[in-house]
């Protein structure tokens, strides 16, 4: 990762730590250390309700603000527990002798009580803890710097959540081995993890974990120089972050895009963006954003020729980098991370307790309604009757016009996945071909233009399009402003292939100069237009949870795009992958080539073959056959952020 402090500092301890029961508390709703404290020594009550005190009073009132003397009354807890031969209650002791070595920065005994707390766990069967100690264990590890170690009980620790579905858990899971593969600069299976996470996040309705996962999204994507894909994964970060009022994450994702801008050479937006992050995360008291946008603003004001505050920001910079490095901080960090999981657990147990509330309220009203229904007599029941089936069809309208609105934006099968199973997995492809089209002139027309004619034009030149592939069986992936994407061989590889790909942008490259000869007539501006198409690997999936749409990532959309903006005018530019795969494709050949038309009822342009006297050829002739393209070499050309490429014009 280009700038991965931005991520691995953040990622929150997976403690899943369930909170010891009923805590004693005030009106205030504080916890009251001292009720805790004689309840634990009564020895009047029952063993089980002075462990749950001890527990809690340790836990509570100590272990995060006083480590060393919960340490001393957790080993008494132990062996309280212990005589008690309650295992249950000597695995929570486990557990805090494990949280507090770790908040004291010795991990290896705090790895070692974990471990120990993990055996008890297995023998009882009992796997959600199991699931908790393994992402502590996971996290001490990369700490300690060992990621495959770490990766193996993330992993362990996932499939377990996953399949006794806890989703939010499987979530963060995911998410921690995607941070810890991004330090093995495994950035391939860091963005599927990614997506996975973000999938499952959206599905629990956790905007904090999303925004974490869109924030590396975005630096993932810029990381690979794809500047759009990486502004649209960090504007979702920031709305995520600003909707719960995280001002830490929102000031991180922040100084993210000013990094992003400044690498691109647009200093002034990169200015201002890391100047906001600064201010917001001096108001936040937010150690990691601070350092990321003080570097920033050092490396801008210095290239800016701002020599004082260039200075400023450098020792600024260089303050909070050290205070970030001492261990005291780092234990600081780790007591912060375990308490805020521990919160957030107590939070969902409590959001939970409500909806159980809400739901068996709604169903006491509903048992009312049908009481007075019966009541009420069977006229009532037949006016209930009547508004039931007329709001049946209603509905049964409403669900295919829905249908056929979803099957507009997805694909189908993808589309199907959707309804059956609420969310739809993202999938690795081998083979996809990709297709990117730019319109040059496109600002100066749209200066000639009123807005309504310039999106009608835009809506002529794409519905078109939109013909042309979907008569290929290619997928429509998206457009953005005037240039358009498209991919072969995906959701099913078997659609259509990349010579399917190739014939497409020649038709839309016919159908763009037939269509700039019309305009030039009535002399009305008109677009030309660039096309460039790679194949190689990419994930395909669904992002968002509004306004969602198909997406694809990798490098092969990347290098997509470099052979759209290397090429020319009025040509189709091919990379050498592509080349490769077409270069032998023959078509028949009956004594004449084929040529490109356009149907004009249509918009589209669609292939017509004549034999030598013109007429179409007859069931009898058997044509030869002959190369469906010629190709011009172009040798090596300059892609940006790719080198020297090899490339190829296409033509008919």
């Amino acid at each position: 990762m280009r700038h991965p402090i931005a991520h691995v500092l953040l990622v929150s301890l997976l403690g899943l730590i369930r909170p010891f029961g009923a805590l004693a508390q005030g009106d205030s709703g504080v916890v009251d250390c001292d009720s805790l404290q004689r309840a634990w020594n009564n020895s009047t009550l029952a063993d089980s309700s002075r462990s749950r005190a001890g527990a809690a009073l340790i836990w509570e009132c100590y272990l995060f603000s006083r480590t060393d003397s919960a340490l001393s009354l957790a080993e008494l807890f132990m062996k309280q527990t212990r005589a008690q031969h309650d295992t249950v209650w000597i695995i929570k002791a486990y557990t805090m002798l494990g949280v507090g070595n770790a908040v004291r920065g010795d991990q290896a005994t705090a790895i070692d009580m974990f471990a120990h707390g993990l055996e008890l766990q297995r023998a009882r069967h009992d796997e959600e803890g199991m699931a908790g100690t393994m992402a502590n264990i996971g996290n001490l590890n990369k700490i300690q710097g060992e990621l495959d170690s770490a990766i193996t009980y993330y992993q362990s620790a996932y499939d377990i959540l996953f399949r006794i579905g806890d989703t939010l858990g499987a979530a963060k899971a995911v998410y921690s081995i995607a941070v810890a593969r991004s330090r093995l600069q495994d950035t391939t299976r860091v963005e599927a993890d990614l997506l996975r996470s973000l999938e499952l996040y959206e599905k629990v309705g956790s905007r904090e974990g999303m925004a974490l996962a869109l924030d590396m999204l975005g630096s993932i994507r810029d990381e690979r120089d794809d500047t759009p894909g990486a502004l649209a994964y960090y504007q979702r970060a920031l709305e995520m972050h600003q909707s719960v009022g995280n001002r830490h994450g929102e000031a991180l994702t922040l100084g993210n895009m000013a990094i992003m801008y400044k690498n691109d050479g647009d200093w002034g937006i990169a200015t201002d963006l890391a100047e906001r992050a600064l201010r917001m995360a001096q108001e936040a008291d937010a150690a990691q954003p601070l350092a990321i946008a003080a570097r920033t603003l050092w490396i801008l004001y210095k290239r800016q020729g701002q020599q004082a505050p260039a200075l400023e920001m450098y020792e600024l910079y260089i303050a909070t980098r050290d205070s970030l490095s001492n261990a005291e901080n780092r234990s600081e960090m780790i007591r912060f991370q375990f308490k805020s999981e521990f919160e957030q657990r107590k939070a969902l147990l409590a959001a939970e307790q409500e909806k159980k509330d809400v739901l068996a309220a709604e169903q006491l009203k509903r048992a009312r309604v049908v009481r007075n229904g019966f009541v009420g007599g069977f006229v009532f029941v037949l006016v209930f009757a009547a508004v039931f089936f007329f709001q049946r069809n209603r509905i049964s309208k409403e669900k295919k016009r829905s249908e056929e609105l979803l099957l507009n934006i997805l694909p189908e099968e993808v589309a199907e996945e959707l309804k059956d199973t609420g969310a739809a997995r993202a999938k690795h492809f081998d083979n996809a071909t990709i297709l990117f089209t730019d319109f040059k002139g496109f600002t100066e027309a749209s200066e000639k233009l009123t807005p309504q004619e310039l999106v009608e034009e835009l809506n002529t030149c794409f519905k078109a399009f939109d013909n042309i592939i979907t008569a290929r069986g290619i997928e429509k992936i998206k457009t953005i402003g005037d240039a358009y994407m498209c991919a072969g061989g995906l959701p099913d590889p078997k659609t259509s292939s990349p010579a399917d790909v190739v014939h497409a942008a020649l038709e839309m490259q016919a159908f763009m100069i037939t269509r700039k000869q019309e305009r030039d007539a009535m002399s009305l501006p008109a677009f030309e237009m660039r096309v460039g198409i790679h194949t190689g690997p990419v994930v395909a999936g669904i992002v968002g949870v509004k306004k969602f749409q198909y997406d694809i990532w990798g490098d092969t959309v990347n290098t997509a795009s470099r052979m759209e903006s290397s090429g020319e005018v009025g040509q189709v530019n091919i990379s050498e992958a592509t080349y490769a795969l077409v270069k032998d494709v023959r078509i028949n050949e009956a004594g004449a080539a084929s040529t490109l038309r356009v149907d004009r009822n249509k918009d589209a342009v669609v292939a017509s073959r004549t034999t030598n006297n013109g007429q179409p050829p007859t069931n009898n002739e058997q044509p030869p056959t002959t190369n469906a393209f010629t190709f011009t070499p172009r040798g090596k050309v300059q892609a940006k952020g790719k080198g020297e490429m090899e490339m190829y014009f296409v033509k008919v």
